[in-house]
């Protein structure tokens, strides 16, 4: 979701924008995919927001539920 590492360690909203197209482009040539593993939060928030928004999901997952 996010292909640098931006000061601190944390993008802003215009960084993860940017790099969205990115992650969707990847995911277009990535025909076969079975499992995508998201690492940390915003990998997992960007990941849920990607599906979300192209199969129509309304409802939200939350990572601390799955633990």
């Amino acid at each position: 979701v996010l292909k640098c590492v931006p000061p601190q360690d944390k993008p802003k909203a215009e960084e993860l924008n940017n790099c969205s197209n990115y992650f969707q482009t990847e995911l277009k040539f990535l025909k076969n995919i079975k499992i995508i593993l998201a690492l940390g939060k915003i990998g997992f928030d960007g990941c849920l927001k990607y599906f979300q928004t192209r199969y129509n999901i309304k409802k939200r997952i939350s990572l601390s539920a799955m633990m």
